[in-house]
């Protein structure tokens, strides 16, 4: 399982990476293997510029992995990247899940942010990832106890990615 996340991961950053020009920057969202459907998440991307909050329409189903469409970034700066989980009951309540990372903006980037539910560090298993941060999951959304919510962030040159 963890091969096929980082293999999914890393044929994404390529995919993507070979699209458009040197004077652009992009990012896109990735869910693989949620256990909270995509109503249930927020994630909000603001690049001091631009500010994008993501909803469940932003999503393409892949299997049980759901992606976003590239959102431009401002090339120079921080992605200030928030989000929220709420349990699929009430989003009137506090969500059981919340964090907060920033990306460094440059030009001629593309960036890829997983959201990947799974049992084991799938950071440790992936090529060209640049880093992760890994919460606790509620028992209302682990599949078993060692469930952890892991987001992890990569990214590649548009104009002249790197093939690993």
């Amino acid at each position: 399982m963890l091969k096929t996340i980082s293999f999914l991961f890393f044929m994404t950053v390529l995919l993507f990476a070979g699209c458009g020009s040197d004077d652009e920057a992009l990012v896109h969202f990735q869910l693989i293997n949620p256990t909270f459907s995509v109503d249930n998440i927020e994630i909000t991307a603001d690049d001091g510029l631009l500010n994008h909050t993501i909803d469940e329409d932003d999503y393409i189903a892949n299997g049980n992995s759901y992606r976003t469409h590239e959102f431009r970034t401002r090339k120079s700066g921080t992605l200030k990247i928030s989000f929220e989980i709420y349990d699929g009951v009430s989003r009137q309540v506090d969500p059981v899940i919340e964090g907060e990372l920033d990306l460094e903006l440059k030009s001629d980037w593309f960036w890829s942010v997983d959201f990947i539910v799974s049992d084991m560090n799938p950071f440790e298993f992936c090529m060209g990832c640049s880093g992760y941060q890994a919460w606790g999951l509620p028992e209302i959304l682990k599949r078993n106890e060692n469930d952890s919510l892991y987001i992890i962030w990569g990214g590649n040159s548009i104009k002249n990615p790197v093939i690993y």
